[in-house]
């Protein structure tokens, strides 16, 4: 067949399916969802990086602030206060929370991820860490439902409607009996169905793409070469996805002759590969390594607080034995200063040091989880397409774990940096403020992300293969 006419041929099913306005509604229903989600995607990524400027600028200039007023006092133009003085440690520490940031990825718009307060900041200083945004209030229902996002409206929306866009696209022709028709033009029926799924193609993916890439630069602000990487990543995963499904299409409809037949074996391929493969495969596959709850984790760690408070005395002892250097020099000048600097920061030093394996073995766990769910999603397409979209939004369990330890790195040096300053009531010098530990956290290349994804883009990429196989053997034997 020549370029011409398969040109032609393309021509005729474009308008075809264009004067169809059955399926110009469903494309309208896709775009409306898909851009509710991806705004809603863009207003959450926004609010993020305004709120992750917004700490970062207020801790440098307290910081700042800080410094001034030590040279002020130093240089005699400012008088020393009970609860205003920068030459004390405890005063200047306790207030100082740096905030690190782990900064949204360019597609995190495509997905809510795992409920996280505080816009992914974290406050660090001498005290144990924490988040440093402000608490947001999470809908109940998006824990019970799960979110309207773009994640949601990829994976398990979008395969419905290419079922109701191609059940038909040879079945509905063998019911009006016009089949014999078309095998008599000299066009065989394979390629026509080829052209007709093609055409649909083209429509959902250039659909779909296009208000994701806007949504992506509408968040890049005219950067969007920075999420090129990602971007094609996903994009390339997009078009696998679809095109499985519509050779998924091609397959029932060269061996189903009544088009209700061939929707309703489409829907039973749909309900298994994507509600119950990922069921089953998040049941068998994380249930060794479970992670334990976050109200666990918050309920534990409460506790823990709990009984350093009781053991007050016992732990301050104990961090002073550990380094005599730490014990103070100085009587304390007030009840307030007392406490903090001989009670409660021993606390806060025990608290994370006993906190923190657990801290690392719910990551490791998390990290396994994903890696088996990861193996898994070799077997449904479904679950392929979720756990990349995740991912390239950046809501791996590994990414979030970097930047966990990144801030306890940076917390030990600050901790390192002050320590014995803070619990000796030494007064801070000038280099104590101009030498002080700087935050410096580089995120993951996008490079680490497509490697992370080579298992799910290995089962997208054997599923399409598979599909297109056995659609391509089906439809040289079809008949009208």
């Amino acid at each position: 067949m020549s370029m011409t006419r398969l040109a032609r041929l393309l021509v005729q099913e474009w308008r075809l399916f264009a004067a169809n306005r059955s399926n110009l509604v469903l494309l309208t229903v896709l775009a409306a969802l898909l851009g509710f989600s991806v705004a809603n995607g863009v207003g959450r990524v926004n609010a993020t990086q305004a709120a992750q400027q917004e700490a970062v600028a207020a801790a440098t200039a307290r910081w700042a602030d800080a410094r001034s007023q030590f040279v002020e006092i130093t240089e005699g133009r400012r008088e020393k206060q009970q609860f205003d003085d920068a030459t004390r440690a405890d005063l200047v520490l306790m207030s100082q929370r740096n905030a690190l940031v782990l900064k949204p990825t360019p597609l995190a718009l495509l997905s809510v991820g795992p409920a996280r307060e505080g816009h992914d900041i974290v406050a660090v200083g001498v005290q144990a860490r924490g988040a440093a945004g402000a608490a947001s209030r999470e809908n109940p229902a998006i824990r019970l439902d799960g979110p309207l996002d773009a994640a949601f409206v990829i994976t398990w929306l979008l395969p419905l409607m290419l079922i109701v866009l191609s059940y038909d696209v040879l079945s509905r022709d063998r019911e009006q009996q016009v089949a014999h028709m078309l095998a008599s033009q000299g066009v065989g029926l394979g390629v026509i169905v080829l052209a007709r799924l093609a055409v649909r193609f083209v429509a959902v993916f250039a659909l779909t793409a296009g208000i994701v890439t806007v949504g992506v630069a509408l968040v890049m602000q005219g950067e969007l070469s920075r999420a090129i990487a990602d971007l094609a990543l996903w994009l390339s995963a997009l078009a696998v996805f679809i095109a499985f499904w519509l050779a998924l299409a091609a397959g029932v409809n060269a061996r189903t002759k009544n088009s209700a037949a061939a929707g309703l074996t489409l829907m039973g391929f749909w309900i298994v590969i994507s509600l119950l493969l990922p069921v089953v495969a998040s049941q068998l596959l994380s249930g060794a390594s479970a992670a334990p709850q976050r109200l666990d984790s918050v309920l534990g760690r409460r506790a823990l607080d709990a009984e350093l408070t009781e053991l007050a005395a016992e732990v301050t002892e104990r961090y002073y034995a550990e380094n005599p250097a730490r014990r103070p020099q100085t009587p304390a000048i007030n009840e307030y200063e007392q406490y903090f600097v001989e009670s409660y920061y021993p606390r806060q030093v025990a608290l994370d040091a006993q906190f923190e394996p657990l801290a690392r073995l719910v990551a490791a766990r998390k990290v396994e989880q994903a890696e088996r769910l990861r193996t898994a999603a070799l077997f449904s397409p479904s679950m392929a397409m979720k756990m990349l979209t995740d991912d390239v939004a950046g809501y791996a369990p590994e990414r979030w774990h970097r930047f966990d330890t990144a801030a306890a790195e940076f917390q030990a040096k600050w901790r390192a940096f002050y320590d014995i300053k803070f619990a000796s009531r030494t007064p801070l010098t000038l280099d104590d403020y101009d030498d002080a530990p700087r935050v410096a956290y580089r995120d993951e290349h996008p490079h680490a992300r497509a490697v992370r994804n080579t298992l799910p883009a290995i089962g997208l990429l054997l599923a399409i293969l598979l599909a297109a196989l056995a659609a391509h053997a089906r439809l040289r034997r079809a008949g009208p």
